[in-house]
C-alpha cells in the first residue's frame, strides 16, 4: 500500500510522524506487529475521533513483500486494552469461528485422501499435525476472548482427582512420580469448570518442565488471611537434572519449553484464577525445584 493511500491528511499534525513511523516499520520487516494511537478525522464528521491502529504483517508467496493486515478501534479512553472494544472483540472472534470452519473442512479432505492412498502416510500426518496445532490456538484465542460463563459449586477435592486420573497416564509414560496431600477439608467454590480447566493446565505445564521425569506434588489446604479465607494450592515440581525454565517467562504467551508449545495455556489460567478473585505465580525454590502457588478467595458467605 502506497503513503499516498493512508489518509495521511485526515490525521492530526501532531499524530502523523508517529503513525508513518510505525507504518514503515511494519512495511520494513522490523518488526511483525506494530501498534499506535492517533487522532483522525473521518469523512463527513467535524469531530476528531482518538483512534488505535494495530499492524499485522504476514508472508505471502516466496520472495514477494510481506502484506498488511490491519484492524483498528474507535478509543474513548486511550488507557483502554484494545480488546475490550466490543466491535473488535465481535470481528475477532467471527475472524476465529471461520479459521475452525476451514480448518475443520480442510481435514475432512486430508482424511478422505489419506483412506484412498493418494497422499504418503507421512505426509498426510505432518498435514494434519500442523492443522491441529492451529486449531488448538484457535480454541485457545477463543476461551482468552469469551464471556466468563455463569459458575456454579465446585468441589476443588473432587475436581482435582478428576484432573490427576486423566492425566495419569501421560504422566507415567513421561516418568513423572505424583503424589497428592489434602492438609484440610476444601468447601466448594462457584467456579465451574473454569478450576478444572485451570488445574490441567499447571499439570500440563509441570510435564513440559519434567521431560526426563520427576516428582510432582500437589498440597491443598485452607489459610486465612485476615478476615478472608484462602483454599492454597501447591504444585511442586522436581526434576533430576536443572529446571529449564526462568520465572519470569512462565506466563509469556506462546512459549515453547522444552520443545513442547505451551501456547496461551498458563494465560488463561492466570486469567481465570483473577477472575474468581485468585492468584497464580511460579518460583524456583531451587535450580530443580519450580512451585506452582495457586490461591482462590472463599466467598464469605461459606463458613469454614
Amino acid at each position: 500500500m502506497r503513503e499516498s493511500s493512508l489518509w495521511i491528511e485526515r490525521i492530526h499534525p501532531k499524530d502523523r510522524d508517529s503513525f508513518i513511523s510505525a507504518w514503515r516499520q511494519i512495511q520494513s520487516g522490523e518488526n511483525n506487529s506494530v501498534s499506535c494511537y492517533y487522532r483522525f478525522l473521518p469523512g463527513g464528521r467535524s469531530e476528531q475521533i482518538r483512534m488505535r491502529e494495530d499492524l499485522f504483517s504476514y508472508p505471502l508467496r516466496k520472495n514477494e513483500p510481506a502484506a498488511v493486515w490491519s484492524v483498528y478501534a474507535e478509543q474513548e479512553n486511550s488507557d483502554k486494552e484494545i480488546l475490550e472494544s466490543p466491535s473488535l472483540r465481535d470481528f475477532v472472534n467471527g475472524f476465529n469461528h471461520e479459521i475452525g470452519n476451514g480448518l475443520q473442512a480442510i481435514k475432512g479432505e486430508i482424511d478422505l485422501l489419506l483412506l484412498a492412498g493418494a497422499l504418503p502416510p507421512q505426509s498426510a500426518r505432518a498435514v494434519d499435525r500442523g492443522i491441529q496445532r492451529i486449531a488448538e490456538l484457535t480454541d485457545e484465542v477463543h476461551a482468552y476472548l469469551a464471556t466468563a460463563a455463569e459458575p456454579w459449586r465446585e468441589n476443588p477435592v473432587r475436581t482435582i482427582r478428576e484432573v490427576i486420573q486423566l492425566s495419569s497416564q501421560g504422566l507415567k509414560d513421561r516418568g513423572i512420580r505424583i503424589a497428592v496431600e489434602f492438609k484440610d477439608q476444601l468447601p466448594e467454590l462457584p467456579i465451574g469448570s473454569d478450576f478444572c480447566n485451570a488445574i490441567k493446565w499447571v499439570i500440563d505445564f509441570s510435564c513440559a518442565l519434567l521431560p526426563k521425569g520427576g516428582d510432582l506434588k500437589i498440597e491443598a489446604g485452607v489459610n486465612r488471611i485476615g478476615a478472608a479465607f484462602y483454599i492454597e494450592l501447591r504444585v511442586i515440581n522436581v526434576s533430576p537434572s536443572c529446571l529449564d525454565i526462568e520465572e519470569k517467562e512462565v506466563f509469556r504467551p506462546y512459549l515453547k519449553v522444552n520443545e513442547y508449545r505451551v501456547g496461551l495455556t498458563m494465560v488463561l489460567a492466570r486469567q481465570i484464577l483473577r477472575r474468581h478473585f485468585g492468584r497464580i505465580i511460579f518460583q524456583k525454590e531451587q535450580r530443580n525445584r519450580g512451585v506452582f502457588s495457586i490461591s482462590i478467595k472463599v466467598p464469605s458467605d461459606k463458613s469454614i
